[in-house]
């Protein structure tokens, strides 16, 4: 059984209080806490920016470090919007809907109906509410078709040729077909 990662054991400890976290990993739980409080409140920050923010209480940390944290936060608020979804595409989708929710609001208080409307409309858009849902087949009630083997032609809607052995001469005399001594002997075997 292989050894869970740091961060699987941090991301359990969210859900479940009796993981116990060392030093390190209570550190860095607290971080990403931090990073997400500061993300949910000004979602368009940018990771610059945060990096300068949490500078101020972890001043051992580097940038690519809070690069990467805000990348686990990203996924983290992505996981809870959409637990079976791929997390970057959730995230993007989220990022969507609350800057489209913020223009509607700015244009609201403007008093700007066109530009209210208009992304009121992308946001419609965005979630497909102009197209009905899209129903998946229910995997467990399809029965498979049962193929049975047959020898029959008029299955596929052929239909049966009466003199076969005719139109094989017919065949061979049209398209110059020579039959060598191995098909004779092939022909002898069989009927055989």
């Amino acid at each position: 059984m292989s050894k869970k990662a740091n961060i699987e054991i941090i991301l359990e400890s969210f859900s479940d209080d009796s993981i116990v976290l060392d030093y390190r990993q209570t550190e860095y739980k607290k971080r990403l806490l931090i990073i997400t409080e500061v993300k949910l409140k000004n979602l368009y920050i940018t990771d610059y920016d945060l990096y300068k923010k949490i500078k101020k209480t972890y001043a051992s940390i580097s940038f690519p470090q809070i690069c990467n944290d805000v990348s686990v936060v990203e996924r983290m608020i992505a996981t809870s919007k959409d637990p079976g979804g791929n997390p970057n595409k959730t995230f993007i989708r989220y990022f969507i809907t609350e800057t489209t929710k913020k223009a509607i609001a700015l244009a609201e208080a403007k008093g700007d109906g066109y530009t209210m409307s208009y992304a009121a409309n992308i946001l419609g858009k965005h979630h497909l509410t102009d197209k009905e849902d899209i129903v998946k087949p229910d995997w467990d009630e399809i029965i498979p078709f049962a193929a049975e083997i047959t020898s029959d032609p008029t299955i596929l809607g052929i239909k049966p040729v009466k003199d076969l052995d005719g139109l094989r001469a017919k065949l061979e005399a049209k398209y110059g077909y020579n039959k060598s001594d191995e098909s004779e002997k092939l022909k002898d075997e069989t009927k055989k």
